[in-house]
C-alpha cells in the first residue's frame, strides 16, 4: 500500500495513430475524465460543477467530461481533450450510436430550448454556446 501511494502515474505522449480510450465519471459535485492509450493515461481532467451544471443528469455530466472546450486565451497548450472536433470525429467512427445525441436534442428538456435558440442565431443569453456539426457545445 505504501509503495502504491508514493508512486505517481506518469502520463504518456499521445500517439494519434492509435485508438484513444475515454473514461469519465460524475459525482454530485464534479466530473473527471481520463484519456488513455493501451491502458496508460495520456491526459486527465477534473472540474467542480457550477450551479447550472449540477442540475444535469448523470449521463449529461459524464458526456460533458468528454467534450470540454476552452476559450482561446485559456487554451495556450491545446491538448487532446480540448480538440473537440478531432475527438468527435474519432468518437463518431468508434462509438456506435453516437449520432443519437443529435437526434435527442429537440426532445431533451435541458438542451432542447437552448439548441432551438442557438439555431436561430446569436443571442446574449446563449453567447457561450455554439453548434458544430449539429452538436451543441458550451
Amino acid at each position: 500500500m505504501k509503495l502504491l501511494m508514493t508512486q505517481a502515474t506518469v502520463l504518456r505522449l499521445p500517439d494519434f495513430g492509435k485508438v484513444f480510450e475515454v473514461t469519465c465519471d460524475a459525482s454530485g459535485v464534479g466530473i473527471s475524465g481520463v484519456l488513455s492509450q493501451e491502458g496508460h493515461p495520456v491526459e486527465f481532467f477534473s472540474e467542480k460543477l457550477n450551479d447550472a451544471r449540477l442540475r444535469y443528469s448523470t449521463y449529461d455530466k459524464e458526456f460533458y467530461a468528454v467534450v470540454q472546450h476552452k476559450k482561446g486565451k485559456d487554451n495556450v497548450v491545446a491538448d487532446a481533450l480540448s480538440r473537440r472536433t478531432h475527438v468527435l470525429n474519432i468518437m463518431m467512427v468508434k462509438v456506435l450510436g453516437f449520432e443519437t445525441i443529435r437526434e435527442g436534442y429537440d426532445s431533451c428538456p435541458d438542451f432542447g430550448p437552448i439548441i432551438a435558440r442557438v439555431r436561430q442565431g446569436p443571442s446574449r443569453e446563449y453567447q457561450d454556446y455554439a453548434i458544430t456539426d449539429d452538436y451543441l457545445f458550451y
